[in-house]
């Protein structure tokens, strides 16, 4: 099996935590279980953006994420 953490990153994929926040914001839910599993969801794809954005350096990430308005130069 494929580890899919790569160099202590979230995984090998760079877009992935970006697409998965994106698709959960999109589910529709029809119920309290579903809407509380959304809400679970959606903050850890939260989290993992956070992690992607404070531990980016590879210079392709970097421009990927400055592109989608989530990395600003720091100061």
């Amino acid at each position: 099996m494929e580890n899919p953490i790569i160099d202590n990153r979230i995984v090998n994929d760079t877009t992935f935590a970006v697409r998965l926040k994106s698709f959960i914001d999109r589910v529709d839910v029809c119920d309290c279980i579903g809407e509380e599993e959304k809400e679970y969801i959606q903050k850890v794809a939260a989290k993992l953006i956070k992690y992607q954005v404070e531990t980016v350096k590879d210079e392709y990430e970097k421009s990927y994420l400055k592109n989608i308005g989530l990395w600003k130069e720091k100061t």
